[in-house]
């Protein structure tokens, strides 16, 4: 849920105001307006149901992650019903979805779409999730107050809705219903504010609080409405440190407010490194490989909810030998005592679509990098110390799957004008032709609290050069892959 006002229907311009129809005076607005138990018509389709399955299969996906909904096969215990239509024409086919308010039969919302004629089961189900989830946005609200019992109250809506223990959360009331002057169609509807509830206890799909605020005049009742998330009262010291949406804010006495939160990461690498080098136009080629165990550790300041700057520092030691490929080599040969290090700084801007840096996020980032591969000179097998540095560009993001508290983990790195430093034994001249560096990762993280998660990654990072020119040429490549689990601290 994010921060702000609740989406409302907008009245095209050239529509007027109605009466409420007699028939409808009696009928509360808020109870009117409820949309918590949902019932779904038929299928409606003009090819005898061959398009049912995939539109049947789009609803259910998204009714069973959105938890705010209820889902009832009885039309009579329902507050609103939606309708799928699908119509197959040669120019296209037509998805059309209509809510409407069970109790008056008025038309809430009408949304369609239209998508080639020979569209596939699977894009006919992805767009029918996206155009569901456009008509559920028109609700201007997230969720209803069940009930209340002095200066306590509960809502119909809990975590997997976004909210947490301390959220202060604004309370609405259905105003003015707008109406079409002819058809039976609900053009807009005004919200009024009336108080606030701070959440004592949070629960999957239930909340409970006790009345913040109410307004002169107001008071809050059963099915009034929560509107936004007004602020996120986690913690008061005397500073007055607050918590809203997700970054720790200073409260200057009455000063502009700055962030100041970061997090600190230690993680044990598991994994391997190899590496190979060949010479005189591939005519010699030696090539060798090792488990490469190691830590990695990763910081970062938040300036701000967007502004950020991360360090990252990583060691791992092994005992690895370049073999040349064209000979049989012993098994019992000893290898050589190595260690790889790692060094990078950035300074990045976080996009946040719901504004909360613990929800879906893409980085960008910029800063420096520098490898080493620390190992003895052995020129007969084409080996030695090498270090590659450059001027890192990097993109990662997170995405939650149905809380905060858990998620998907994506980011890839590579060196804009990259260099290699070759000790004791140089297979050409950097200068004469290419270095290529190049970092991906895939994992997820797991919040044990609010403060330390779990995460866990696959890395794989490419180190490598070419030299020389068409006469003579040689090349060089060192490459770590393996999983790093890590515990991540937030400060």
């Amino acid at each position: 849920m994010e921060k702000g006002a609740a989406p409302t229907k907008e009245a095209p311009k050239e529509t007027v105001e109605r009466a409420v129809p007699k028939e409808n005076e009696s009928i509360d607005p808020n109870s009117l307006l409820a949309f918590k138990k949902m019932y779904i018509y038929p299928v409606e389709d003009n090819v005898e149901g061959a398009l049912k399955a995939p539109i049947e299969a789009a609803y259910r996906e998204v009714f069973e992650r959105n938890k705010r909904f209820e889902m009832t096969t009885n039309k009579d215990d329902a507050d609103s019903a939606l309708k799928f239509t699908v119509t197959k024409k040669t120019s296209g086919l037509d998805i059309a979805i209509e809510m409407t308010l069970m109790k008056t039969g008025e038309v809430f919302s009408n949304d369609q779409t239209t998508i080639p004629a020979i569209a596939l089961e699977d894009e006919i189900r992805t767009k029918t999730k996206d155009l569901l989830k456009t008509t559920l946005k028109h609700i201007p609200f997230y969720g209803s107050v069940s009930g209340r019992d002095g200066t306590q109250v509960t809502l119909d809506i809990g975590s997997a809705n976004g909210l947490k223990k301390g959220d202060i959360v604004q309370i609405s009331r259905i105003g003015i219903i707008k109406r079409h002057p002819l058809l039976k169609t609900i053009l807009d509807v005004e919200v009024v504010p009336i108080g606030s509830v701070e959440l004592t206890t949070v629960e999957e799909t239930i909340a409970f609080g006790t009345v913040y605020k109410e307004f002169e005049g107001e008071a809050i009742k059963r099915l009034h409405k929560v509107t936004s998330i007004e602020a996120r009262k986690i913690e008061e010291k005397t500073d007055v440190v607050k918590k809203t949406n997700g970054v720790r804010i200073h409260d200057e006495a009455g000063g502009k407010e700055t962030s100041k939160i970061g997090l600190v990461g230690l993680g044990v690498f598991v994994g391997g490194f190899s590496s190979s080098t060949s010479t005189g136009n591939g005519t010699q080629n030696f090539s060798g490989a090792a488990f490469n165990p190691g830590a990695r550790l990763n910081g970062e300041i938040w300036f701000t909810k967007n502004w950020f700057a991360d360090l990252n520092l990583g060691y791992s030691a092994m005992s690895i030998r370049q073999y040349d490929d064209s000979v049989a080599q012993p098994d019992n040969i000893q290898g050589v005592n190595s260690t790889t290090t790692s060094f990078g700084f950035n300074a990045g801007y976080r996009f946040l679509p719901d504004g909360n840096v613990f929800g879906p996020q893409l980085n960008i980032k910029l800063g420096y990098y520098h490898f080493k591969w620390d190992t003895s000179v052995l020129q007969e097998a084409l080996m030695g110390p090498k270090s590659y540095g450059g001027l890192n560009l990097g993109f990662s993001g997170s995405l939650p799957l149905t809380t905060y508290d858990q998620g998907l983990t994506l980011g890839l790195n590579f060196l804009l004008f990259p260099s290699l430093t070759e000790d004791g034994y140089l297979t050409g001249s950097p200068g004469s032709g290419s270095v290529t560096v190049i970092g991906f990762n895939l994992g997820g993280y797991y919040f044990l609290n609010r403060d330390i998660a779990i995460r866990a990654s696959i890395i794989f990072e490419i180190y490598s050069a070419d030299f020389g020119d068409s006469t003579s040429k040689a090349s060089t490549s060192q490459k770590e892959y393996g999983l790093l689990p890590s515990l991540v601290y937030y400060f």
